[in-house]
């Protein structure tokens, strides 16, 4: 029960106060599987974060309109008011959107290589190595300062 209240806490500092109350909800989702899927792509699965959006805010009177963008440019858009809210931020994506201080889910970052391949993350001198692909815009100084500094590099 207590993960339930601080999630739809959350939802409801991420929503800007004028647009809670709108009959529809204008949310930029991103493909992010299992959080955010691409329903055509999931056997019409839309992922458990716009399942929970749409049962807290459904049952309220809301419709939840989903558009799909980047990350980057749902961030951007958001920030810009041309939709309500962005699920799946971390506390620095965005200086402009209010952001809960709870966490309402639990993101691990991981490096995976293809079967067979011997390297392991050891630290940054590790990655000079190898290429690394990361999310658009995503923000990882929340998880690592290091790595975040790292790919700005």
């Amino acid at each position: 029960m207590k993960i339930t209240n601080t999630f739809i806490f959350s939802l409801l500092l991420v929503f800007s106060y004028g647009s809670v109350y709108a009959e529809t909800l204008n949310v930029a989702v991103h493909e992010f599987c299992p959080y955010l899927c691409e329903s055509t792509k999931e056997s019409g699965k839309e992922g458990y974060v716009a399942e929970v959006l749409t049962a807290i805010y459904e049952p309220a009177g809301y419709q939840l309109k989903f558009h799909r963008v980047h990350y980057d440019r749902g961030i951007h858009d958001t920030e810009q008011g041309i939709y309500d809210g962005m699920p799946m931020l971390n506390s620095r994506s965005s200086k402009k959107m209010v952001m809960s201080k709870e966490p309402c889910g639990v993101l691990i970052q991981n490096f995976y290589v293809k079967k067979g391949n011997p390297w392991k993350y050891e630290g940054l001198k590790s990655l000079e190595s190898i290429k690394v692909g990361s999310v658009l815009g995503y923000n990882y100084s929340a998880l690592d300062p290091d790595y975040e500094a790292y790919l700005d590099k």
